[in-house]
């Protein structure tokens, strides 16, 4: 029986994995052009087996699905949450569990990757501070990233300690032996890293999904740029991604520097991961609220991701933008970068005055470029801008733009993300000047810079934790219009004071 291409389970991206190449039947089985019977699978793919995610249908429990994957005589199972099911598939499984009512759909795990001192003033952070005499004290926040190294002075705050202290006391050990933990094992089933931060550390919970491999610069960073400051008051280095330069600072700090962060390491050494563990990631956050009873991690921030890719779902609605906006309507502030596909090289085809047709590279600033899980429809998606003259330069040239491939508008807003200093994984506090700080640029940086104003925001007006929906319409209303295009700018500039002051 043929089936057709509005019935079809399969995620695309799994068949184009499968070895379906444009030109070939495969392809336009693909597209919904023909029908045809099964799933075309070449020969020499037909022993490969295949990561992916698996959508419960809405009528059955997730453990109806897990029960019927049990069945399968071939491939594996990895974990799960209260939605999707994480697996290695062969082609014949994945035939197998198509027909399964418990089924809606079946996704490729999709690759995620990271999205590569003056934002203070910029932002109006340091008014803030002097104004309201707040630094995020009390406010959790998760970095869904590439782990910290939490042994970096700025992290370490005056007190520092090579002891681990206690966990949480939000976190109590049984929480390792509830079923919904357990679920939530690796590719290898073993269950994620925790850990205690050490005392007196901006890092108070360390949970690893992935480890092994040497921390990549990425989650460091941008943990550095949300919370923490530097120690001394001395100088510090300051390392120029290829150059031999050393600049140095002398004050630094995070825009929520008392803000307390939760490491959730989803990214490997090359900063690399999939975004099922992102999911579980997500996953956890939500669990830890519930079990304690109330917000305590009030927002989390991604600034990862990969491209949207629109054949197997509507736009904001891939596996990993589901779980961002399920952990929104939880009660928790997620920020995501928007990407860096802003500006590209693409192929075309160019015709010269006699008619000579040739293939050139031509760049071309890209529309529609925001990645997933950005194009959530709650996350706070974030476009990067200069950190000195945002009103000069507008949005940076890397910073993807809007709108989505549905039409909404995105970014949400624009937050300095150029030539950002923090924190360097791989630092050196025993030379002269101690070499702790390194300049990165991306969406990346400027989705930290939201996360640490919202973190400080949240401090100074407790009343609003638990409430993301009230907390991001007034973050949008108080940001600056720096006059440029609506789906370049979103709304425009963080303005931490203006939103301070909004309530």
């Amino acid at each position: 029986m043929t089936q057709p291409f509005y019935e079809r389970k399969i995620s695309h991206r799994i068949l184009e994995e499968l070895g379906a190449r444009p030109g070939d039947s495969s392809w336009q089985y693909l597209r919904g052009q023909v029908e045809r019977e099964g799933i075309p699978i070449p020969e020499e793919k037909k022993e490969e087996q295949t990561r992916v995610i698996l959508r419960k249908a809405d009528p059955f429990p997730i453990l109806r699905l897990v029960e019927r994957l049990g069945d399968l005589t071939g491939g594996e199972m990895f974990g799960y949450t209260d939605f999707f099911v994480f697996a290695r598939l062969g082609p014949e499984e994945l035939k197998q569990a198509e027909t399964f009512p418990e089924v809606d759909r079946i996704f490729l795990d999709e690759p995620v990757t990271a999205f590569l001192e003056h934002s203070v003033e910029t932002t109006k952070a340091r008014a803030t501070w002097n104004t309201f005499g707040h630094g995020g004290e009390d406010i959790t926040w998760a970095v869904v990233d590439s782990g910290i190294n939490d042994l970096h002075p700025h992290f370490t705050g005056p007190q520092a300690s090579p002891v681990r202290g206690d966990f949480p006391d939000w976190w109590y050990p049984g929480l390792t032996q509830r079923e919904w933990f357990r679920q939530i094992s690796d590719d290898g089933g073993s269950l994620p890293h925790i850990e205690a931060g050490y005392k007196n550390n901006t890092v108070v919970l360390r949970c690893h999904f992935i480890r092994g491999s040497p921390l990549h610069p990425h989650g460091s960073h941008i943990a550095g740029a949300i919370a923490g400051w530097k120690p001394g008051e001395g100088e510090a280095g300051v390392e120029i991604p290829e150059s031999a330069k050393l600049e140095t600072v002398s004050k630094i700090q995070g825009l929520a520097p008392l803000a307390r962060l939760v490491d959730l390491r989803v990214l490997d050494g090359d900063g690399k991961g999939q975004s099922s563990e992102a999911i579980k990631a997500l996953f956890l956050i939500r669990k830890l609220n519930e079990e304690a009873g109330r917000i305590v991690i009030a927002g989390a921030n991604l600034s990862l991701g990969y491209p949207y890719n629109p054949w197997d779902f509507g736009c904001g609605s891939s596996p990993l933008c589901e779980e961002a906006d399920r952990l929104v309507h939880s009660g928790v502030l997620v920020v995501a970068a928007a990407g860096n596909s802003g500006y590209a090289e693409f192929q075309t085809l160019q015709v010269g005055e006699a008619g000579a047709k040739a293939y050139r590279s031509q760049p071309l600033f890209n529309f529609q470029s925001i990645a997933d899980p950005g194009n959530g429809r709650e996350v706070i998606t974030v476009g990067s801008t200069h950190r000195r003259h945002p009103h000069r330069w507008g949005p940076s040239f890397f910073s993807s733009k809007g709108p989505t491939g549905d039409g909404r508008l995105k970014p949400d807003l624009l937050a300095p993300g150029e030539k950002i200093t923090s924190c360097s994984s791989d630092f050196d506090a025993s030379s002269v000047p101690p070499r702790l700080y390194l300049r990165m640029s991306g969406t990346s940086q400027a989705a930290a810079q939201v996360s640490g104003a919202l973190a400080l925001f949240l401090s100074i007006h407790r009343e609003f934790i638990g409430r993301p929906f009230e907390v991001k319409e007034k973050l949008l209303s108080s940001c600056t219009d720096l006059g440029r295009e609506r789906y370049h700018q979103g709304h425009g500039l963080l303005d931490i004071f203006r939103l301070v002051q909004s309530v």
